[in-house]
């Protein structure tokens, strides 16, 4: 399954319009790595640390 066919499949599973979540999307070519932290409240508040490696 390519990494494109994951992103799908996890969009397809999301409610986009209920959470602050976001979608992401492919990154320009010229932008540098970067990072989010985003407060997800699930079972407890906790923090998500993402971080992007390598192209998509």
């Amino acid at each position: 399954m390519t990494t494109e066919d994951r992103l799908r499949t996890y969009r397809g599973r999301r409610d986009f319009g209920r959470t602050r979540e976001p979608s992401g999307g492919a990154a320009a070519a010229d932008e540098r790595p970067r990072f989010v932290v985003q407060i997800h409240d699930a079972r407890r508040m906790h923090f998500d640390f993402r971080l992007q490696v390598g192209t998509c």
